[in-house]
């Protein structure tokens, strides 16, 4: 088994209480148990535990940098001014073992204590990091994740994040040893039969972090690519460069909106969340994307209420785009449904397709259920199949058979009534995104049908994407002429 190198300032490792255990001794003895259960055997890691005079200390270093497979560079104050510490990588560098396989690199970046990107060294500052420390939400305050924390749930981010740290360093660990001697670079392993997939998982604000850092922990163990694989550059036209070029790599684009704005890169207008959804939404061709925010999101920065409300009721803003408003675990069962091995094309029935009724979907708001029974009625009495949103279910259930009716049904009638201008918008939007979701077939007629209660943006409300029906406050079977006109002759249809 090849070697792990830990290089460290030795100030990082003096213990907060006499007689325990350090923070590097603490990480080495988690690293050590964990990737031995992974690996199936006791990894080698190194590191220098005292200081000793300049001869034997360069000898020494020397002889284990050269054994390593790993090099783990654990960032500090301390250490980026150590010419120790700064050598140490500078000699990994040199040892000419081919400093990235596939895609994976051979330095891992652990972040103790937060430091400006500007001043990481250069050789490892566009690396992603491993960061063990949280800062705390008034911003006051940074919190240094250990496993002698007073706080529970900093042991338990720190025993997480050495997890991801741990599982990372056994996945370069494994093709290494698979390798040929000598060789620099191999293409990525994975499991027989799957297929990978490169995954544009945006960078976003610190308040979602975990979420962030969850996400790309799974799609890294189910042995997809997660892109950026870097930080991203801190001024604009860089920073638009490089999420371009990671766009067009991309089968999928993952966006999480959270209270934070996020930071602005240098000569830019926007911040690097907005940015990234412009570029996501810009892709040729069309990139599929998915936009998730919390349900329960609230912000008091201005700009990014602005951001919110523009990707809630903006029809051009979620063009081709999923909006979702649910749980963490929700987002990250439809990412995996997306990303899902098309299911083999089934065999055309013998039958003809169109045989039978046309469907109707009528969207309509819950508050409506019991306005519609007139209107309902009639479409059925007309040899219509009536498709409706189902009355309860998990917002998985709800979404899963909101899309099938986008993609199977004939026609769409839009109920508007206690639905206001943001749920309609919503809805006109959804119809846009039927043919990413896999519908096929044309829609042959598209309504909005005005109703009660009465309101002066109703009576005037007009748009070009479907039909607009002023119902008024009885139902008049001869006002939906314009909508079932082009489903005349179709199976039972009249």
């Amino acid at each position: 088994m090849s070697g792990i190198f830990i290089s460290y300032a030795h100030i990082d490792n003096e213990p907060l209480v006499e007689g325990a255990p350090g923070w590097i001794s603490n990480l080495h003895r988690v690293l050590e148990k964990r990737l031995a259960m992974l690996l199936g055997e006791r990894p080698e890691i190194w590191r220098d535990r005292e200081l000793r005079g300049h001869d034997l200390f360069d000898q020494t270093i020397a002889e284990h940098i050269e054994k390593a497979a790993v090099f783990v560079s654990v960032l500090t104050p301390r250490y980026i001014r150590s010419d120790y510490c700064r050598k140490e990588l500078e000699t990994f560098f040199g040892t000419r073992r081919g400093l990235v396989l596939g895609d994976k690199a051979r330095i891992f970046k652990v972040i103790k204590t937060p430091i400006e990107i500007g001043e990481h060294p250069e050789r490892i500052r566009n690396l992603l990091g491993y960061e063990f420390f949280q800062i705390e939400e008034d911003r006051r305050r940074m919190r240094e994740l250990s496993l002698d924390a007073p706080d529970p749930d900093y042991r338990a981010r720190f025993l997480t994040i050495a997890d991801d740290l741990a599982q990372d360093i056994g996945s370069l660990l494994r093709l290494a040893e698979s390798m040929p001697a000598g060789a620099a670079s191999a293409a990525p392993a994975a499991t027989p039969g799957k297929k990978r997939s490169v995954v544009y998982l945006a960078a976003t604000t610190s308040d979602l972090k975990e979420a962030h850092d969850q996400i790309r922990r799974e799609l890294v163990a189910e042995e997809h690519l997660v892109l950026p694989a870097a930080v991203l550059p801190v001024e604009g036209e860089g920073f638009n460069s490089a999420v371009a070029e990671h766009l067009t790599e991309a089968a999928l684009s993952v966006h999480l909106i959270g209270a934070r704005y996020g930071f602005v890169p240098e000569d830019a207008n926007a911040s690097n969340v907005e940015l990234q959804l412009g570029l996501a939404a810009g892709r040729r061709p069309a990139l599929p994307r998915l936009i998730w925010m919390p349900p329960d999101l609230a912000t008091e920065d201005p700009r990014q209420l602005a951001v919110i409300e523009k990707l809630r009721s903006d029809p051009a803003a979620q063009q081709g785009a999923a909006l979702l408003a649910t749980s963490l675990e929700e987002l990250k069962a439809e990412i995996r449904r997306r990303l899902a091995p098309a299911p083999p094309p089934a065999a055309a029935p013998a039958a003809d397709l169109d045989e039978g009724p046309p469907w109707i979907y009528l969207i309509h708001d819950p508050r409506d259920e019991g306005e519609l029974f007139a209107l309902e009625d009639h479409l059925w009495s007309s040899g219509f199949e009536v498709k409706k949103p189902l009355a309860d279910g998990d917002e998985t259930e709800l979404r899963e058979e909101h899309e099938e009716n986008l993609r199977l049904c004939d026609g769409f009638l839009i109920y508007y009534g206690n639905g206001n201008e943001r749920w309609l918008s919503k809805n006109l939007a959804d119809l846009k995104k039927a043919r990413g979701l896999g519908r096929e077939k044309p829609i042959l007629a598209k309504a909005i049908y005005v109703a009660p209660p009465e309101a002066p943006a109703k009576a005037r409300y007009r748009t070009l994407e479907a039909t607009v029906i002023q119902g008024g406050a009885a139902f008049d079977p001869a006002q939906l002429s314009p909508f079932l006109a082009p489903f005349a002759g179709r199976g039972g249809a009249s």
